[in-house]
């Protein structure tokens, strides 16, 4: 694995972890939702198994729990 990766990785992880545990419910399903993968997907990335992308690391670093959803 190369070191930008494991960056890439530990980062994704580290803004996961900030959130409690109904929160990072409601992250994952937006974030397979934003980022159209599946929820199995998404472990597999948090677990280094998929390749995470610069994106998906900057939308999780940026996630905000308490921000109000967006109403058309």
């Amino acid at each position: 694995m190369s070191k930008r990766s494991k960056s890439l990785r530990s980062r994704f992880r580290s803004a996961y972890e900030r959130l409690n545990h109904t929160q990072r419910q409601v992250a994952q399903k937006s974030f397979c939702e934003a980022h159209h993968v599946t929820a199995g997907t998404f472990r597999n990335k948090m677990n280094g198994f998929t390749s995470l992308f610069e994106a998906e690391v900057d939308w999780m670093e940026s996630y905000d729990p308490y921000a109000q959803p967006l109403t058309a």
